[in-house]
């Protein structure tokens, strides 16, 4: 079970690191999808089950610092991000 307060968490964070960003989240059969509207750019990412399974909310919001996710989805400029037990990465659909 992925826990409404662990998609939460991943929210919460995305909030704080985007400020006025406008933040959405769908469930899909791969995970969590999340998508941040910054002023003119778009941000997806998506947190797959086993990732938020795997942890609990304090755990996950230590990973997300750790691993700077909102930095790394700003690098990706724009293209899908997975979040997974490895980390943060491009989706592999593109």
């Amino acid at each position: 079970m992925t826990g409404e307060s662990k998609v939460g968490a991943v929210r919460e964070y995305l909030c704080e690191q985007f400020g006025s960003g406008q933040v959405s989240v769908d469930s899909k059969p791969a995970g969590m999808v999340f998508r941040v509207v910054a002023g003119s750019s778009l941000f997806a990412l998506t947190v797959v089950r086993e990732f938020l399974e795997a942890h609990d909310v304090d755990g996950i919001r230590e990973l997300l610092s750790r691993w700077k996710l909102a930095e790394e989805l700003r690098k990706a400029d724009g293209l899908p991000m997975v979040l997974s037990e490895q980390g943060v990465r491009l989706s592999s659909s593109n």
